[in-house]
């Protein structure tokens, strides 16, 4: 008996890293999958920059300029509600980041427009949070008129 029930924690154990080997396969696929689609976008909210919370434009501005080559941010996707957190390499060609802001009613900076070939357009995605639908996140990002 002792032998059988060893037998049937090793099926159960085994069959449990096979699910997880399973869900881990497919969420590492939906996370690149949807990593090679983020960029940065007209709209989109940049809510902090190297972990320091970005109130207005001013405080914006100062980070960029006070940040070291590698900047780490993160912004509202207005297309999905989610928070993502993105890391780009800065340049020193007149253009450090590449991106036109204007203060957001709700905190934060609103995108208006990003520079083709800047900072901008060459950023890896680190982590997102779900809005999971709730339309929390992207009420926020209401689209105001310039």
């Amino acid at each position: 008996m002792t032998t059988t029930l060893r037998t049937a924690t090793v099926r159960l154990t085994a069959s449990a890293l096979i699910l997880f080997a399973m869900a881990f396969a497919t969420s590492t696929a939906s996370a690149q999958k949807w990593q090679k689609n983020i960029r940065l976008e007209p709209g989109d909210i940049i809510v902090s920059v190297n972990g320091q919370n970005i109130n207005c434009s001013h405080d914006f501005v100062d980070a960029v300029n006070n940040s070291g080559p590698k900047m780490q941010f993160t912004i509202i996707d207005c297309r999905t509600g989610n928070y993502t957190t993105m890391t780009t390499w800065l340049r020193n060609n007149g253009f450090r980041f590449g991106v036109h802001v204007k203060d957001h009613w709700n905190g934060g900076v609103r995108i208006t427009n990003v520079m083709p070939n800047s900072a901008a357009t060459a950023c890896t995605v680190n982590s997102f949070i779900s809005s999971n639908g709730n339309g929390g996140a992207a009420a926020a990002c209401k689209y105001e008129a310039d």
